[in-house]
C-alpha cells in the first residue's frame, strides 16, 4: 500500500521485498520493485531519496543493517507500530541523526501485495515523531511525504460553495493531520528553509524507497 500511494502522489518511488514473488506481481502492475535490498539502498542514497522501513519489528535490524552499510545518509523513517522498539533499534545502528519516526494510523487484517492498495491512507492520521535532536529538514520531507499521501488517498468531489478556502484549509491541518503541523524547537521558517535547502540538492523529481513492504 505504501508503495502504491507514494507513486500515486507523484513521486518517483520504488520498493524492495524478499519475495520474488511480491516482486513479480508488483512489477507485473507496473511499479518499481527489486528482491535486491544492497542495489535499492545505494540507488536511494545516490538519489537522496527518503527511505521508508516496513517491515515487521522482528526484520527492522536486518534492514537497519544495510542501511547503515550501504545508505547511511539518507533520510529514514518507517511506518512501524512499536515506535519505541524501532528507535532503539535505530540508535543501535548509529542512525538516529536521520530518522524520523512514522505511524500512519491505517491498515488492515490482511497482508501481503494482493491486500494493498493505495487508498489504505483514505481518512486516517500519521503520526510523525518529533523527538529531541532530530533534523528539521528531515521532518519536514517526512511529514511532507505523509501528508502527499494523505491528501492524495482522501481527495472527494465537492461543489464550489463547500470547498475551504485555502486559509481556512491551512488553519485545520493541524486538526486533521496534527501530528505532522510541526517540529519542536524549529520555527516554521527556519523547518522550511532547511527542507528547501535540502531539497536543492535532490533531482527535480521527488523520490521515496520503501523497503520490504507489505
Amino acid at each position: 500500500s505504501l508503495l502504491r500511494a507514494a507513486a500515486a502522489t507523484g513521486r518517483h518511488a520504488w520498493g524492495y521485498n524478499r519475495s520474488p514473488e511480491v516482486v513479480h506481481a508488483a512489477r507485473d502492475l507496473g511499479f518499481d520493485a527489486s528482491t535486491d535490498l544492497t542495489a535499492t539502498l545505494q540507488r536511494a542514497a545516490d538519489a537522496n531519496a527518503i527511505v521508508v522501513i516496513a517491515v515487521p519489528m522482528p526484520a527492522v535490524g536486518s534492514i537497519l543493517e544495510a542501511i547503515a552499510e550501504h545508505a547511511p545518509d539518507v533520510a529514514l523513517t518507517d511506518v512501524v507500530s512499536v515506535k519505541s522498539e524501532v528507535a532503539a533499534a535505530v540508535a543501535a545502528h548509529g542512525l538516529s541523526r536521520r530518522f524520523v519516526g512514522g505511524h500512519p494510523m491505517a491498515g488492515t487484517a490482511e497482508s501481503g501485495w494482493a491486500a494493498g492498495h493505495a487508498g489504505l491512507f483514505a481518512d486516517a492520521a500519521w503520526v510523525v515523531a518529533a523527538d529531541d535532536g532530530l533534523d528539521a529538514a528531515v521532518w519536514a520531507d517526512v511529514a511532507e511525504l505523509a501528508v502527499g499521501i494523505l491528501l492524495a488517498s482522501t481527495r472527494r468531489i465537492v461543489r464550489a460553495d463547500k470547498m475551504i478556502r485555502r486559509g481556512e484549509w491551512t488553519k485545520r491541518i493541524p486538526n486533521r493531520f496534527g501530528p505532522v503541523a510541526g517540529p519542536p524547537r524549529a520555527s516554521a521558517s527556519q523547518s522550511a528553509t532547511r527542507a528547501s535547502a535540502r531539497r536543492a540538492t535532490r533531482p527535480s523529481a521527488s523520490t521515496a524507497a520503501a523497503t520490504g513492504w507489505s
